[in-house]
């Protein structure tokens, strides 16, 4: 679902990303094409033409990761024994 709104371009060695609904290209890896499609502020400019669902489900996924990460993380000792 990530990469329905990018097309990844290698050229002369490089990688660019373009967005399907508002043409930006991008040189990054995966998380500025994400958070362009997302209108996630701060990093990357956001697309003034992403649809409604395609940010909605970015959002999900992204606030899952985060969670999924926080929880982990109390799980786990400092030498990464569980705190049982």
């Amino acid at each position: 679902m990530t990469w329905v709104g990018n097309i990844v371009i290698l050229w002369m060695n490089q990688t660019f990303t373009t967005s399907n609904y508002c043409g930006k290209i991008m040189k990054a890896g995966t998380r500025r094409p994400k958070e362009h499609l997302m209108e996630k502020r701060g990093n990357v400019a956001p697309c003034p033409k992403a649809l409604k669902n395609v940010r909605e489900e970015l959002w999900k996924l992204f606030r899952e990761k985060a969670t999924t990460s926080i929880n982990v993380g109390e799980n786990v000792g400092s030498f990464g024994d569980t705190n049982k």
